[in-house]
């Protein structure tokens, strides 16, 4: 048979910060915030059986955008053995996640599945008022 399905999802969470967060020793500190995060993703699936040499091929493809407020994360301090954790700010994180799938089936007690998937991740540190706008990356990943 043949199938294509639709998938929409929409999440608003938060993290509170943890007890180490929080308390542990020079790192710890008591004035952190929530962190907030509002998720979107679109996805999609079409799967089918071609023929007895196919029985089942797949591909998947999901977008999804991340928005997170007051980030927690750890930083140097002054000193760069001593680290500290901090709210960031805002950050957006985009990205792409793209899988395939196929089995083929060349005699009848042997089939071979093979797969492949893609992500592609772009997460930024939009303008606020700390001095840590350093932390901007993209990550890039393809794997089989």
């Amino acid at each position: 048979g043949e199938e294509f399905r639709i998938r929409l999802f929409y999440k608003d969470i938060f993290r509170l910060p943890s007890f180490n967060d929080l308390y542990y020793g020079q790192v710890g500190n008591t004035n952190l915030k929530p962190e907030s995060t509002t998720q979107y993703n679109l996805g999609l699936t079409y799967s089918r059986s071609i023929n007895e040499l196919i029985p089942y091929v797949s591909v998947t493809a999901d977008a999804y955008y991340n928005k997170v407020k007051d980030k927690i994360i750890a930083i140097p301090t002054k000193n760069l053995f001593i680290w500290s954790m901090v709210n960031l700010g805002k950050v957006d994180i985009k990205g792409i996640d793209i899988a395939g799938n196929i089995s083929l089936q060349p005699w009848e007690k042997l089939r071979v599945n093979l797969s492949g998937n893609y992500t592609y991740q772009s997460v930024s540190c939009l303008p606020y008022k700390s001095p840590f706008s350093f932390l901007i990356w993209s990550v890039m990943y393809f794997g089989i």
